[in-house]
């Protein structure tokens, strides 16, 4: 059919000859009876095409033949024609598909091998994860068979390096179709017309395995819905997420980001997604709910470190199963939310816990009976140190189960950020209860206020001492003596040596500074008390300063710090 429509056209071509010449009735009579036979021969041509393309629906993995892509080529000089034979595959490509799908759900591949899907609907990522490995490896076949027939609708710039061999399926019945190229003299440009027609007609690769692939769309969905509407385990839904984001970043590329395939796996990824977002949402609100009950067996810091750290159910496996892959769930953008998600309401009930063991808490957990304060331990009679303990030990438990997975390295500096900011806390108050035990604490303040007040500066207090500074400042009724403060009562000579002796006998006393065992990250543990050293070392050398300063006027009084050391 090939050579005779080439023959046709070439006695067609012929025929502008005899127009030129005196034989013009003979050539117009001539042109109009070629152009009836190609007509007549394209018309059967498409017919025949058609009736190919229908059988080969029959096939689950169609093979093109020389001849029919030899004759689909053909027929792209008639675009009309050529849009008759895409239908044609279009409809016979969709029935086959939805069909062999339907057959691998419930029957099955011949002889019962691989088994049905269905038989694996009681676990949901295996029965998920078999009919989407389905639908890429259909997909794959179908896009050969589609690129092999109608050429994959590329730019016809890149044509010509198809027609040098590089075009897929060539290798099936190569022989015919190159002799069928030389007889229709068309061996440049042949894959380009066919490229650029199927590109300008809507009828590239992609959008006609878009057209194919519709009919397994729905069926589907409904499946994927009906497992996700079981509510299926926390950590589960994630890692459905997670393999719908797999194959959307692999059906993507070849589909096109608007192919009713690639939404159908979006909105099936949304909503497992959704359904962890609610699950996760659920729990949070249960653990705030339940945060302030049974706090008497929350009081050792220790123990409900422990139980904070262990809380966070699926968190280690949500980070732990992370794709990293180019889908959109699994990176550390989305994972951001997915922890926030998770850890607020979290470090929410830490903190509505912690609360309560303030001293001057409404839900404060003092004991009510012996039994129970000896239930308690050392935190029988509560104070502010608790409650930075407590909060400090869940924070850090939860950095570190956090800590081995870079992506939640933002998730763990803030947390990290909060554990230093109770450290901070806690050695403040320490160092400002042993200041105070040793009178060195009104000093000090004392002192940094003179200090401030002759720079010009205001006070802000320092280590162990801003709520003393404060009413040191407050009762001095915001003006200090411009003598110094040699001349101020409260820091007079004797009180400040009898301080400093005091400070000496408190430190020298064994299991007077804290170690802060209740603590339990070594690294803090040590960390807390290194700070509370240096904090009371501050404060002494500040002091100790002050009596060699000749601004102080301690010297004109006959002190000195050296006549402190010798006593």
């Amino acid at each position: 059919m090939a050579r005779d429509l080439c023959k046709v056209r070439q006695i067609h071509d012929n025929c502008r000859t005899l127009l030129r010449t005196n034989h013009q009735r003979a050539g117009l009579e001539l042109m109009e009876l070629m152009a009836n036979y190609q007509e007549m021969a394209y018309d059967r041509l498409c017919r025949w095409v058609q009736g190919e393309c229908r059988n080969i629906g029959e096939f689950d993995a169609p093979e093109v033949g020389g001849v029919l892509q030899a004759a689909v080529r053909t027929l792209a000089e008639r675009p009309v024609l050529f849009k008759y034979c895409a239908e044609e595959v279009i409809t016979a490509r969709q029935t086959a598909l939805f069909q062999r799908f339907i057959t691998a759900l419930t029957r099955g591949g011949p002889g019962g091998m691989p088994r049905p899907m269905e038989l694996h609907a009681h676990d949901p990522q295996r029965y998920i994860n078999d009919m989407l490995a389905w639908v890429h490896q259909t997909l794959a076949g179908e896009r050969e068979f589609v690129v092999a027939l109608f050429g994959d609708g590329a730019p016809s710039g890149s044509a010509a390096e198809r027609s040098a061999g590089t075009r897929p399926g060539a290798s099936s019945g190569g022989g015919s179709h190159e002799q069928a190229r030389a007889h229709s003299g068309k061996d440049n440009g042949t894959f380009g017309t066919l490229d650029s027609l199927a590109a300008g007609e809507g009828l590239g690769a992609a959008a006609l395995l878009d057209r194919i692939f519709e009919s397994i769309c729905r069926p589907l969905r409904v499946r994927i819905e009906q497992v996700l509407m079981t509510t299926p385990p926390l950590l589960l839904c994630y890692q459905l997420a997670q393999l719908h984001s797999f194959y959307l970043a692999l059906v993507t590329p070849i589909l096109g980001p608007g192919a009713q395939l690639v939404q159908t796996l979006a909105a099936c990824r949304a909503m497992a997604l959704r359904v962890f977002m609610e699950q996760i949402r659920a729990r949070g609100d249960k653990l705030l709910l339940e945060a302030v009950h049974g706090m008497l067996e929350v009081v050792r810091a220790h123990e409900s470190a422990l139980g904070a750290g262990a809380a966070p159910p699926g968190i280690q496996g949500v980070a732990g199963t992370d794709a990293g892959k180019d889908g959109n769930v699994g990176g550390g953008e989305e994972l951001g939310p997915i922890l926030a998600a998770m850890l607020d309401p979290i470090v929410e009930a830490c903190q509505l816990s912690a609360e309560a063991l303030l001293p001057d808490a409404p839900s404060r957990v003092d004991p009510v009976n012996s039994s129970a304060q000896g239930a308690a331990g050392p935190w029988g009679a509560l104070d502010p140190r608790a409650r930075h303990v407590y909060f400090m030990n869940c924070l850090a438990h939860m950095a570190t189960a956090l800590g081995r997975h870079p992506c939640a390295a933002p998730r763990v500096q803030q947390l990290l950020g909060s554990v230093e900011g109770h450290v901070s806390a806690l050695v403040g108050l320490e160092a400002g209860r042993l200041l105070s035990r040793c009178g060195l604490a009104d000093v000090s303040a004392r002192l940094r206020l003179y200090r401030q007040h002759s720079a010009g500066g205001q006070g802000s207090g320092g280590p162990g001492g801003d709520g003393v500074a404060g009413g040191v400042q407050g009762a001095a009724g915001g003006s200090l003596g411009a003598a110094g403060p040699a001349s101020d009562p409260a820091l007079a000579y004797p009180l400040v040596v009898n301080a400093l002796r005091s400070f000496f006998v408190l430190v020298s006393s064994p299991d007077v500074l804290p170690e802060f065992r209740d603590i339990q990250p070594p690294r803090l543990r040590a960390e807390a008390c290194t700070r509370v050293g240096q904090a009371l070392a501050e404060a002494f050398e500040s002091v100790y300063a002050a009596l060699d300063d000749p601004t102080t006027g301690y010297a004109e009084q006959g002190g000195s710090a050296s006549e402190l050391a010798t006593t």
